[in-house]
């Protein structure tokens, strides 16, 4: 009796030892996208942050361009003017980047908001002079629109990279880590508005206004 108890708790042992480090193989913490060495890609937030930084300037320029031809198809030059000027400080490599991305943002929100205004508004006449500034606005639109697009997956990443991690993304990338969150809604509103002004484009008949890219590149947004 004494040798069967034995060898059963050397079976309850030898069987506990094979299924124990199983388990823990098999069960591992999720990894989180947007920190390095998170994710299998291999996604880190500095990597992500060059690429951003790229494809936001180079869509938010054409953007802003197409805004300011916008305003000055209404007759709001002082406007415009205001859009360029913040066009020059985004290009302007001895201002932080974090400050520049931050400019832009807050200038194409509220300049978008504008233009929603006043394309919403009937009265508002848009004369021949102004129909040409406004054609003359679709292509830096449209570019500004795709390039939008494009930045999105990255901007995903980012994005949980740093709620993740508010710290941490804090030391890796500086500054920019409280303005990529704003991105987003950012990315939403220029949504919003290309809508309204390629409605408002065609309903006048403006050149240019059914291109077919620029509403299948709307189709393409994914927040």
């Amino acid at each position: 009796m004494m040798i069967n108890t034995k060898l059963k708790q050397i079976f309850i042992i030898t069987v506990f030892s094979i299924i124990i480090p199983f388990h823990a193989s098999a069960f591992t913490l999720p990894t989180v996208p947007g920190i390095t060495g998170g994710d299998s890609a291999g996604f880190s937030l500095g990597d992500g942050k060059t690429e951003l930084v790229d494809k936001f300037f180079s869509s938010s320029n054409n953007y802003l361009n197409a805004l300011a031809l916008l305003n000055k198809a209404l007759g709001k030059n002082v406007e415009a003017a205001q859009i360029e000027k913040a066009i020059e400080y985004a290009n302007d490599p001895g201002i932080d980047e974090s400050d520049r991305m931050k400019n832009s943002i807050k200038t194409s929100n509220e300049a978008s908001k504008s233009i929603e205004t006043d394309l919403n508004n009937q009265s508002t006449v848009i004369t021949a002079e102004g129909q040409v500034f406004y054609a003359q606005s679709l292509p830096p639109a449209g570019k500004g629109l795709i390039g939008t697009i494009q930045m999105i997956p990255v901007t995903k990443n980012m994005v949980n990279g740093i709620k993740a991690n508010p710290i941490s993304a804090i030391g890796e990338i500086g500054g920019l880590a409280k303005v990529i969150p704003n991105l987003p809604s950012y990315i939403q509103t220029i949504q919003k508005t290309m809508k309204l002004i390629q409605s408002r484009a065609k309903a006048e008949g403006i050149d240019g206004a059914d291109d077919p890219a620029l509403e299948a590149a709307e189709d393409d947004f994914d927040l």
